[in-house]
């Protein structure tokens, strides 16, 4: 990789989450300066402060993003934290106007246009004010700037890849590298200098955005297919569901250890807490319209049902949960209650043994439910795991949790008897399907089931 021979030196400084908060350039006892970064838990930038030591040492801040939900903006006016006179009635005033920055950004959160706080006279008739505009960018596809169509590229921190940190003195041009919290990024060539963690057979290990630099943005490596998340989880063997969040991305969310996978690192996964708001509507919907969601697409991917919602209580009267009830109470009477294994217990329909169960679970479509368990056919095969919280050896009760954790996919659905259960058949048909299908109608949906109860054995 070739750099300017004009260009100064630079040095960078990382926390432990990967984080930067330093940045060198050049020598700052010689023209040059340091930059130190504060953030916040989350690696938000809250300040900038800025080390200078040519004709005498001077440290100010002359960087304060504003945030709403995300970044609005920034205070850019220089506030000088050594020397005598530090506590000034500045501090007490309202932010100045004209120091005051706020981020125009299109579709992808690349800073397009930044204006200041204050109007200005306007030009023409019928325009009595207009906006300050201190930087105009006009950008190609992966982020370089668009020859003729930008203006004072160089007064503002943050560009394109999503709003991320410029670093133009690396190539001594404005918009040529980006920083973000794990990589370094190129925008004319549209590939990061590091080998990304998490890889994929069919894309380059430098690739970002998921090629697709139009479409998505990627400022801190997440999943931007449903089909990179489930090549993840399957590698690396993690449990929980793949989630598409908000921002259209994906995630693996593990509900029991309350963390979701959503980003890569230098150092290893990085996992978030994990914050669900339950669906009001979880109580009420029935079998038929978690089915319903899946053929069309349209509503919830994820379901998460509990005691007293009207799936748990109907797949609660479903022989095989008696089955396991049953096989809880022989396995604490047999052991005195003292092995508190978990139970697993497969409700399994391949095989010719499965036959039945199929044509019997398949049946109840024909009355639409009046008929048979519409909540285990919507799942068809799954495991329910049972799980001993407590044990009253003297009074030979325990209290249980029982869960399911189902994934609803166009394979699943519409495989045959015996030979849809086939690793050839899963692996090469219904694997071909599943592709077809990865988002909209048909899609991979998921329902988990949880409820608990005291048993006596």
């Amino acid at each position: 990789m070739a750099f300017p021979s004009s260009s100064p030196s630079l040095a960078f400084g990382y926390g432990v989450g990967g984080h930067r908060t330093l940045k060198q350039v050049g020598d700052p006892d010689n023209g040059g300066y340091r930059e130190h970064y504060i953030r916040d838990a989350q690696g938000n930038i809250m300040a900038v402060y800025r080390y200078t030591n040519s004709g005498g040492a001077s440290t100010q801040v002359v960087e304060r993003p504003v945030y709403g939900s995300s970044r609005l903006g920034s205070y850019v006016k220089p506030q000088e934290v050594m020397g005598p006179g530090l506590i000034s009635v500045e501090y007490t005033m309202p932010l100045t106007a004209a120091d005051q920055r706020y981020e125009l950004t299109d579709h992808l959160g690349n800073v397009s246009t930044v204006v200041t706080g204050r109007l200005l006279d306007g030009a023409g008739a019928g325009s009595q004010k207009q906006a300050e505009v201190v930087l105009a960018h006009g950008y190609e596809p992966g982020g370089s700037l668009l020859p003729g169509r930008n203006y004072n590229t160089t007064a503002y921190r943050f560009g394109a890849a999503g709003g991320q940190e410029k670093d133009d003195e690396i190539y001594g041009s404005p918009s040529t590298s980006y920083t973000a919290d794990f990589w370094q990024y190129d925008p004319r060539i549209v590939r990061r200098w590091n080998v990304d963690p998490m890889t994929f057979p069919w894309q380059s290990s430098y690739a970002v955005f998921n090629n697709n630099p139009v479409v998505y943005v990627d400022p801190w490596g997440l999943f931007a297919t449903r089909k990179e998340a489930r090549q993840h989880k399957d590698d690396n063997a993690l449990k929980g569901r793949i989630r598409k969040n908000d921002d259209g991305h994906f995630s693996i969310d593990d509900k029991k250890a309350g963390t979701s996978i959503f980003r890569d690192a230098e150092f290893g996964l990085s996992k978030a807490a994990l914050v669900e708001a339950r669906r009001p509507d979880n109580a009420t919907i029935t079998p038929f319209e978690v089915g319903t969601e899946w053929l069309t697409g349209r509503g919830a991917r994820e379901r998460d049902f509990l005691g007293g919602d009207h799936f748990t209580e109907l797949y609660k009267t479903h022989e095989h949960v008696e089955q396991t009830r049953n096989k809880v109470k022989g396995t604490l009477s047999v052991s005195g209650g003292t092995n508190t294994d978990p139970i697993s217990n497969r409700y399994d329909l391949s095989g010719i043994e499965g036959v039945g169960k199929y044509v019997k679970d398949y049946s109840t479509l024909a009355t639409a439910g009046a008929t048979g368990n519409l909540a285990v056919t919507y799942l068809g095969s799954h495991n329910l795991t049972v799980t001993i919280t407590s044990v009253n050896a003297e009074k030979r009760i325990a209290v249980v949790t029982f869960s399911v954790h189902n994934t609803s996919t166009i394979q699943s659905a519409t495989r045959p008897p015996v030979i849809g259960y086939q690793p050839w058949y899963q692996n090469t048909i219904g694997a071909a399907l599943n592709a077809q299908f990865e988002n909209g109608p048909m899609s991979e949906t998921t329902q988990t089931i949880e409820w608990s109860e005291t048993i006596k054995y």
